[in-house]
C-alpha cells in the first residue's frame, strides 16, 4: 500500500507495486506509425492475423502518436519484433521493445529490414 509521507507531501509506491506493473509490460512493444495510422479496427484486425497466432493480440493509444502492444508470450512479441518490416493498412509501422525508463519515446533507423526481389539469380545463391 502507498505510503504519504507528510513532511515532504511525497507519496512513496511500494517497490512490489512497481514490480507488478514492469511484469505487466514486459511483453509489450511500442509502435509508431510514420504518417496518420489506420483506424483502430483495421489495426486490430491486421495485428491479430500477423501475429496472433499464440493467443489475442491487445493494444491500445500510447502518449502522443504512439500505440502499445501486449502480446501472449515472448514467441508472438519476438516475431512482431524480430520478423519482418510490418505495414498496417499500407502504412509503415515501426517497433521498439517498452521500457519503463523511457521518458520520450525515439525511434532510431539503427535497423530496417527492407524486402527485396531480385529476378534470374542462380541457384547456387
Amino acid at each position: 500500500m502507498p505510503n504519504f509521507d507528510s513532511s515532504t507531501s511525497a507519496l512513496k509506491i511500494p517497490d512490489s507495486v512497481v514490480e507488478l506493473g514492469r511484469k505487466k509490460y514486459s511483453l509489450c512493444l511500442v509502435g509508431k506509425f510514420t504518417g496518420n495510422a489506420p483506424k483502430f479496427g483495421l489495426i486490430q484486425a491486421i495485428v491479430n492475423k500477423i501475429w496472433g497466432k499464440h493467443g489475442p493480440i491487445r493494444f491500445s493509444s500510447y502518449k502522443t502518436d504512439f500505440f502499445l502492444f501486449q502480446f501472449p508470450n515472448e514467441a508472438s512479441l519476438s516475431h512482431a519484433l524480430y520478423g519482418g518490416s510490418w505495414h498496417v493498412g499500407g502504412v509503415p509501422l515501426f517497433l521498439r521493445l517498452w521500457d519503463s525508463k523511457i521518458q520520450k519515446m525515439e525511434f532510431t533507423a539503427s535497423r530496417l529490414p527492407v524486402w527485396i526481389q531480385l529476378n534470374q539469380l542462380p541457384l547456387e545463391l
